[in-house]
């Protein structure tokens, strides 16, 4: 459906509709191959370097695996043009990415910390020099290691003391046309799973975690980028394989009825760490407690500190200065 919108948008001449109906078919299936094909040529049309760029490193990953060729191949020319490396099907950045040139240098000299002054009289002017039109995508993959240890378990609880080590594997995307942070977990199902049974996880999943803070930076978007989950089921390519079953287990394996406790699950994936009995030396409410949090309870939100990893991923991205803000989501 939205392919078919985007199509009939981009008759229109309505370019920048048809794109973003394009990169949210993406978000909802990475696989659809023929959305690829379409975004590459609405953005090759339009001379969109930066989009293109954005679009050509996603691509690069998905030709590695001998998939979307067609759409690479398009872009490849252009992202030479841009000083990227292109060998076959890896692609390097450029050695010294340079900051977008401000036309006015003696006026505005490009400083770092010119980059991060905001408020309502100091955005328009910087965005005015330096050229800012906050329409870049900007996408990167993060798999980090993470570890912690548990103590302090009582008594009947003793199995879950221990060292725990895993990775953080997801991906981010900072739209800054619609002020959002996707942040995207491609997940494998192994064992038997219905329809209903896959479309429960993925709803709990992008609800628990979904729109439930910003990330504060810059001029762009003033009242914070949105972060949005994005729980993608594929058959390759996956940032984890989770073992589908009668219970809930752990990261890799969830129970096929646990849709509603699967919220902290899909936090260690993003970097999270649990925030129960005694972790890592410090002192956490027992298990399930009302208002702790999700790291303790699967029921309640998530704290801004349960979006470091995206933070720092996005800072990567962005630039230094970025927070977490916790927003209040309207009831119903």
């Amino acid at each position: 459906e939205l392919l078919v919108e985007a199509e009939t948008l981009a008759k229109f001449s309505l370019v920048d509709k048809a794109a973003a109906r394009l990169e949210e078919a993406l978000e909802l299936d990475p696989e659809r191959v023929e959305a690829y094909d379409s975004l590459v040529s609405l953005y090759l049309d339009r001379g969109d370097s930066e989009r293109i760029v954005a679009l050509g490193e996603r691509l690069a990953e998905l030709a590695a695996e001998g998939r979307a060729m067609t759409a690479w191949e398009r872009v490849r020319d252009r992202l030479r043009d841009e000083g990227y490396t292109v060998d076959g099907d890896l692609l390097a950045a450029p050695a010294a990415a340079a900051e977008r040139p401000a036309p006015l240098p003696a006026l505005l000299p490009a400083v770092p910390w010119w980059r991060r002054l905001t408020g309502a009289a100091v955005c328009p002017l910087r965005r005015l020099f330096t050229r800012d039109r906050c329409e870049r995508l900007l996408t990167r993959n993060v798999d980090e290691p993470c570890s912690e240890e548990i103590g302090g378990a009582p008594p009947g609880f003793e199995a879950w003391n221990g060292t725990y080590a895993w990775r953080a594997r997801f991906r981010v995307r900072v739209d800054e046309a619609r002020c959002r942070v996707i942040v995207t977990v491609r997940v494998r199902v192994v064992g038997a799973i219905d329809e209903a049974q896959r479309d429960g996880w993925e709803r709990a999943i992008e609800a628990a975690w979904g729109g439930q803070a910003a990330l504060v930076w810059g001029c762009c978007c003033r009242g914070g980028y949105t972060i949005a989950a994005n729980l993608v089921f594929v058959d390759s390519g996956e940032h984890y394989v989770v073992h589908a079953g009668v219970d809930t287990a752990g990261l890799g394996s969830w129970g096929r009825g646990d849709a509603g406790s699967l919220a902290d699950e899909f936090g260690r994936m993003i970097g999270a760490r649990d925030e129960y009995f005694v972790v890592d030396g410090t002192e956490w409410p027992s298990p399930f407690t009302s208002g702790a949090g999700v790291m303790n309870n699967p029921a309640e939100p998530p704290a801004a500190r349960h979006f470091e990893l995206v933070q720092r991923a996005a800072e990567d991205l962005l630039g230094a200065g970025c927070r977490i803000r916790r927003l209040r989501r309207r009831k119903g």
